[in-house]
Parts: structure tokens; sequence; C-alpha cells
């Protein structure tokens, strides 16, 4: 077996890459059950369930994993047919399961997620989507801090440009760029107003989820840009300049 990668060379000796394990694991169920007829492609596999070890436990994954393998094709089931749309649609499946009985470890959250989360499913969401809140609002969390951090770890820099300087000091006076908790609220009860309505939706709530890069938030900060000095390019040409300088 160790063709699928079972022992790695970042593992200690004869450790067991469990990643693999349930790669393999996924991929024969799939082809038993003619979901899957291309060849997979091991390595990316393996990655998808890394990801999902970096966030859950290997306990977790393995009883959501086989409560899906037990539950293909069943009315209601996300039609999770590879490795990238298992981590896709994870939570969703985790929520079946303890519909079904599965005991799965609760996520631990920070405090400050834990008081936001509370505050958060007091609104309605799509069937469903309740139980991928507390780690959405963990993950916008953590990466709207590091954005914070560069940001201002941009400003104390010498090679800083002035311009972009008296941008930054806007940015936080102005509460454009809000501490984390104020922001991240903000920014979810966007995500819940785009998807109250959404019947149907039956995605992961994650990809809505802040980062960076994400679409919605470069159209916040062209609009900010605009505002700050009729130059929307403002906010692209001093994130690239952050990328670039920033480490």
């Amino acid at each position: 077996m160790s063709g699928f990668g079972l022992n790695k060379k970042k593992d200690k000796p004869g450790a067991v890459c469990f990643a693999a394990l349930f790669a393999k694991q996924l991929g024969d169920k799939l082809r038993t059950k003619r979901k899957l007829m291309a060849v997979v492609n091991l390595p990316m596999w393996i990655k998808q369930f890394e990801e999902l070890q970096a966030k859950h436990s290997l306990d977790d994954i393995s009883q959501v994993l086989n409560w899906y393998l037990a539950n293909i094709g069943k009315e209601g089931v996300p039609q999770a047919y590879s490795a990238k749309s298992f981590k896709k649609y994870y939570a969703q499946l985790s929520a079946r399961a303890k519909q079904d009985g599965v005991e799965l470890t609760t996520p631990v959250l920070s405090d400050e997620a834990q008081k936001l989360t509370k505050e958060l499913l007091q609104l309605l969401w799509p069937m469903g989507v309740e139980a991928q809140v507390p780690e959405t609002v963990e993950s916008s969390l953590a990466n709207y801090k590091a954005f914070l951090a560069k940001v201002k770890k941009a400003r104390d820099m010498s090679t800083l440009p002035k311009h972009y300087g008296r941008w930054i000091d806007w940015l936080l006076a102005a509460n454009r760029l809000q501490p984390p908790v104020l922001f991240v609220r903000s920014w979810m009860k966007m995500i819940n107003r785009t998807l109250v309505n959404w019947k149907e939706w039956s995605g992961s709530l994650e990809t809505f989820g802040f980062h960076e890069n994400h679409g919605k938030f470069y159209s916040m900060g062209t609009a900010w840009a605009s505002e700050y000095c009729n130059i929307w390019q403002r906010w692209e040409e001093f994130n690239n300049w952050m990328n670039k300088n920033v480490r």
C-alpha cells in the first residue's frame, strides 16, 4: 500500500499517513458505487484530507467519512464524488451524521468566536447552514486579524510610501478597517442577507468566509479607495505593495 503515500517523508519513520488512508477509502467506495470513473490524482486527494485534518480530529473525519460511505446516493446527502467535494461539503455531512446519532467532538472556539457565533445563530439561515457558522466565524476572525496585522506592520515600515501611510491612517480613523469582532459581525451579517432567502442553497459556508482575496472584500476596498481619493485602483496597488514588501 506504499503506492498510496502511507509513509511520507515529512512523517516520522513508520507513521501512517491517515490522509492517504482516507483518500483510498473514499476512492475505493466511489468506484464500487460507480461514482468514480476517472483516474484519481492521489496527491491532490491526499492534500484535501490533510487540509481537513488541520481543522478536525482524525476520529471525526473517520466517522463522517464512514457515515458518508454508508449513505452515498441517499436523498438529501450531498454528492461528494471526490476528495475536493468531500472537503467542500464536510460541514453539511457532519451535520447529517450528527442527526443520525454520530457523536463528533465540538470544535474548540475562542471566547470571542463563541460569543459572536451565539449572536449570529439568532439569525435565520438556510437549512443545514447553522452547523457551519462557528468554524466560519473562527476562520474569518483569524484571517481578518492576519490582514489587519499586515496593514499595521506596513504602516510602521520605513520603506512605506507616504501616500500609502496616509491611506492606512484614513482606513483606521474612518473605521473602514474595524476591530476584528465588529468587522466579522458585519461580514457574517452580509453573508446572511445573501443566503437567507436562498432556501435551496446547499454549498459550503466556508467559501463565503472572510479572507483578504475574497471578491466581496475587493469590492469593499475599491469603494473605500474611491471614497478616499477617487482612485479605485489605490486598493489594488496598495495590496500589491504589501504582498511584495510585508513579511
